[in-house]
């Protein structure tokens, strides 16, 4: 068994909303005589974890009066959408909307930062958006939409054998001299190897490369050289060229000798199958 850590990016468009009124009581008695100074409502944030701080400026020169938004904290690569409303009585006496786009965190940052104009009427219309009680109500709605990236980890544990089996293609190795470190001297003959894929295939060559033999060859009794040849194809390729039943015979004694279970299963199917078409051909003969 092994571990692996599973990591999971997403990105996705994060839209957070705030939705601020601002209530001005004894109005008239605030906006007489405020032509250079101005009043600041309370500061509204898109909820208690977001850094992010609005707040609204009243102000009025000789010719109008104006509500600014202002923003404090740098954000960069967002999109903010405003809507803005007066309300007298109840009712809505004037809207206005905007959209604000940083890709660089380029609108604000620390320091209180002018965003947008959202509310602009003529000194002389003033007293229309006043309400019976005295009050202004000021509406400041605000939608901010940012890319956001998050990353979730998990450690889990997985079958080695079953999941990560390595694809390992060992077809230019077969019969090659390149990188051989073993030879296998069969019927006269010497034949190209490697000992780790030697030993990966057969407990019984890895039992015959021990640190203390320090040979660079082997002897192979009881086995023909085109067995030898077939055996290690099997090995190299994963698969054999069996032409008659003699080579099937003698791959089947090689490959018991070595330990090859999966090959001694390909070659007891081949020997079967070479003695069902010999008795299957001595009963046409007879």
């Amino acid at each position: 068994m092994s571990s692996v850590n599973t990591i999971i990016g997403f990105t996705e468009l994060e839209t957070k909303k705030a939705d601020f009124t601002w209530v001005l009581r004894q109005f008239k008695r605030i906006w007489d005589g405020r032509q250079t100074k101005g009043i600041p409502s309370p500061t509204f944030t898109f909820g208690s974890d977001d850094q992010r701080i609005f707040y609204l400026y009243l102000w009025k020169n000789i010719n109008r009066t104006q509500v600014d938004l202002f923003g404090i904290k740098k954000q960069s690569d967002f999109e903010l959408t405003w809507k803005s409303s007066v309300n007298k009585d109840d009712k809505t006496v004037c809207t206005n909307s905007g959209i604000l786009r940083s890709y660089h965190g380029d609108i604000y940052d620390s320091k209180p930062d002018h965003l947008a104009c959202i509310v602009t009427i003529p000194n002389e219309e003033m007293i229309n958006y006043i309400s019976s009680t005295d009050t202004v109500s000021v509406r400041c709605k605000l939608t901010m939409t940012m890319v956001n990236s998050t990353k979730s980890l998990s450690h889990i544990s997985i079958d080695t054998n079953e999941a990560l089996v390595p694809n390992f293609n060992l077809d230019w190795m077969f019969l090659n001299e390149n990188l051989s470190d073993i030879k296998l001297r069969v019927s006269g003959k010497e034949i190209p190897a490697h000992k780790i894929v030697l030993a990966n295939a057969s407990p019984i060559f890895k039992a015959m490369f021990s640190p203390e033999n320090k040979s660079q060859s082997i002897d192979m009794f009881c086995i023909t050289y085109e067995a030898a040849v077939e055996m290690l194809r099997y090995i190299y390729k994963g698969s054999v060229k069996i032409i008659d039943f003699t080579l099937a015979a003698q791959l089947l004694m090689a490959a018991d000798k070595y330990q090859l279970e999966g090959l001694k299963k390909e070659c007891e199917k081949m020997s079967n199958c070479y003695k069902y078409n010999m008795e299957s051909l001595k009963k046409e003969a007879v």
